[in-house]
């Protein structure tokens, strides 16, 4: 029989307005089902159904996993010595860990969308107050520029606008901007807040989503996602795994007390949720287009060579390349490559195949060969990154073999 008294009493406290985090109690939920049993608290609206619960600086507890503490409340936790994890990205104080999506690593996978969409015009409409928003862009900015495409930036600090009329100042503000934005572009958004309030006025500029501007924001919230006319392409949160990591820091927090954990614990992110309001694919030039179309459908399963693709073109291979280049930002080579390693990752994290049967199904000489390739993308072993998978994402794969 369990006894109440013994079993840790754990707080969570998210926002009502992020409902992206919501995905963070499943992963919370994952770790308890795993042989780590908490009595969970946390605020929600039962209608005066059931007994309100306030999480606030005289919380009493044995741990919390808490969305942005105020400073007092975080100095009344560690002087009360209450472990404490932050789950965002708005937050820092010494003593207490922070796990986050990556953000450096959004901005990425953001610019990679448009470019393999054929975009050429990029901006970034962020605030720069904000910590998250500056690691994204500067992510965002450094790719483009690498490809060497224009690149725009619009801000708004709408956290520092009055809280009356709020929405209008940004409004005027965000329209003056984008406004002066060439077409067709691609936008990415700080989050879907931003990205929604960009949707609605590039279509009251009379503009087409997504041929005259393509817009993608960040978390896949579903509420802002759905509700925009077309529907918001977003970057996902990664939720179920920051849940997970937290609540594993949590626990040896509580078990450990010398147990020091690091500042940020960085959650990967890698998937963008592909919705109409980036759904287009345009190349100014017909043979990179034909060619892009090919390198989708066979390198994904086949060991595609710039020779072969060559073969077919009525191009040298030094002009095929340099058209190719100054389309898509990179060469072929690399094209095929960033293909292949895509696939490999989607295969190993949602197929129970061993790694020999991956290296057959993609079309490499043997396992040796994938290994190598692989580890050359990601620095890791094809295990290895499985392996990590794993320990963030237990629900994904549960007997998946390493071999």
């Amino acid at each position: 029989m369990i006894n109440e008294k013994t079993i840790p009493k754990i707080g969570i406290r998210l926002p009502s307005w992020a409902t992206f985090t919501q995905t963070l109690y499943r992963g919370v939920l994952e770790f308890m089902r795993q042989g780590t049993p908490w009595q969970i608290q946390t605020i929600m609206d039962s209608t005066h159904e059931m007994k309100p619960v306030c999480i606030d600086k005289d919380w009493h507890g044995d741990g919390l996993i808490v969305f942005r503490p105020t400073l007092d409340e975080a100095s009344s936790f560690l002087e009360r010595d209450v472990p404490v994890v932050n789950v965002s990205s708005e937050f820092r104080a010494p003593g207490i860990p922070n796990v986050l999506p990556n953000n450096q690593q959004s901005g990425s996978l953001a610019a990679n969308h448009f470019l393999e969409r054929g975009i050429r015009n990029f901006a970034f409409y962020g605030d720069e107050s904000r910590e998250y928003s500056r690691d994204r862009e500067l992510a965002y900015r450094t790719v483009i520029e690498k490809a060497g495409f224009p690149y725009h930036r619009i801000d708004v600090a709408a956290h520092k606008l009055p809280w009356p009329r709020r929405w209008e100042y940004i409004h005027h503000s965000l329209r003056g901007q984008l406004q002066q934005l060439p077409t067709p572009i691609g936008i990415f958004a700080k989050d879907d807040i931003a990205a929604a309030n960009v949707i609605a006025i590039v279509s009251e500029l009379g503009l087409s989503i997504p041929e005259d501007a393509a817009v993608l924001g960040m978390n896949s919230d579903e509420i802002f996602c759905h509700t925009t006319m077309p529907p918001l392409s977003s970057i996902r949160y990664p939720g179920y795994q920051i849940g997970f990591q937290a609540a594993q820091i949590l626990s040896q927090m509580i078990d450990d007390r010398n147990f020091k954990p690091d500042p940020v614990y960085p959650i990967p992110v890698s998937e963008v949720v592909v919705r109409e309001s980036t759904n287009r694919f345009t190349y100014s030039d017909d043979i990179v287009e034909r060619v892009m179309h090919r390198i989708r459908t066979q390198a994904p399963t086949y060991p595609l060579r710039v020779k072969e693709i060559v073969n077919d073109l009525p191009l040298s291979k030094a002009a095929f390349i340099k058209r190719f280049s100054q389309s898509i930002g990179h060469s072929p080579k690399e094209e095929i490559s960033r293909v292949r390693t895509a696939e490999a990752k989607r295969l190993l994290e949602q197929k129970d195949w061993t790694v020999s049967r991956i290296a057959i199904e993609m079309g490499f000489e043997s396992p040796e060969e994938f290994g190598r390739f692989f580890k050359r993308r990601t620095e890791l072993k094809p295990t290895e990154y499985r392996r990590q998978f794993l320990q963030l994402r237990p629900e994904r794969i549960t007997r998946a073999k390493l071999s």
